[in-house]
């Protein structure tokens, strides 16, 4: 592998987990709160727990959105040294 694998292989692991994580946030999306098969719980820890998951849903999505920032700017450099190589060859 040379050095100029290295920016591919990083991206691609990036926009892999990217995947993941909107798969996660989806699966968030469309599960309630509490356990399928479990009895409904007193109204405040139904709250709590909606509140919970809700949080966790907006820290995906602020993680996901960081990450696509970054691949974005990796895909830029990427892009610059793969065209820094075919001037310089």
């Amino acid at each position: 592998m040379s050095s100029s694998d290295i920016p591919k292989l990083v991206h691609d692991n990036m926009h892999l987990r990217i995947s993941e994580l909107n798969e996660l946030l989806a699966t968030l999306r469309r599960s309630p709160p509490q356990a399928q098969n479990a009895p409904a719980p007193a109204p405040a820890a139904a709250a709590a727990a909606a509140a919970d998951q809700d949080r966790t849903i907006r820290e995906l999505r602020a993680t996901i959105q960081k990450l696509e920032i970054q691949l974005l700017h990796l895909s830029a450099a990427y892009d610059a040294q793969s065209e820094l190589i075919r001037n310089t060859r």
